[in-house]
């Protein structure tokens, strides 16, 4: 399942953010432990931002919340396809 998470980081000093930054990314590239990113990164504001990814497994975004704690909050939301939502609402005769 696809996932928008939008976060945000805690101010801290710029040293500090890249020596993290780096070591979290390191680290994410591993698609078993942390899901699939298919938007990278991007901010909308300063210290906030959004990135799009594709988790199999709840633990995957589990790991990757826990990995940015406390630096960065995370408020993760479920990405459905239109077409399944219609589908959806058809079998429960609302549409």
């Amino acid at each position: 399942m696809k996932y928008l998470l939008f976060w945000e980081q805690k101010e801290m000093d710029p040293a500090e953010r890249a020596e993290f930054s780096r070591g979290a990314r390191e680290e994410r590239r591993d698609e078993e432990r942390f899901g699939k990113v298919i938007l990278a990164p991007h901010f909308y504001e300063t210290n906030k931002g959004v990135t799009v990814v594709e988790i199999d497994d709840p633990k995957q975004l589990a790991n990757r919340m826990a990995l940015v704690a406390p630096y960065t909050r995370i408020r993760a939301v479920p990405l459905i396809r239109s077409t399944m939502f219609s589908e959806s609402a058809e079998e429960l005769d609302r549409a």
